[in-house]
């Protein structure tokens, strides 16, 4: 599929504008985690499972084991084409844009450790190495 930095850019405005979308793929992350209920001693995003699961099983005493669903460990987040593109499309947008874009989010960047697409690591938590 051909993403335009014009459609992206609409989707963003509009987002900004609606105050977030409802759409499950879009919706703020914290809603579901109910961290006044549970208290996670880890989360790890489906889409580096792959690639943070070894340290995390280590630390529990756990043997190793991939997740389905989960990247595959040999292959960098950093270099998917998605992330690429992403970086490219946010780059063009209007930085009070993207800033409100991210205050939508902001939550879950605080709770999850997500990097934004400006940060040289970006799609890995923050200090993730």
């Amino acid at each position: 599929a051909v993403v335009s930095t014009q459609s992206t850019g609409e989707f963003i405005r509009y987002s900004v504008h609606v105050g977030g979308i409802t759409d499950k793929h879009f919706k703020r992350q914290w809603k579901y985690l109910e961290v006044d209920k549970v208290r996670y001693q880890h989360v790890i995003p489906l889409e580096l499972a792959s690639r943070m699961i070894g340290p995390l099983f280590e630390e529990l005493g756990l043997e190793d084991s991939q997740l389905m669903g989960s990247y595959d460990h040999t292959s960098d987040p950093r270099d998917q084409s998605s992330v690429q593109l992403a970086k490219v499309l946010f780059s063009r947008l209007p930085a009070d844009l993207v800033e409100k874009f991210y205050n939508i989010y902001h939550i879950d960047f605080l709770l999850l450790n997500y990097s934004n697409f400006t940060d040289p690591d970006f799609p890995l938590p923050k200090g993730y190495d």
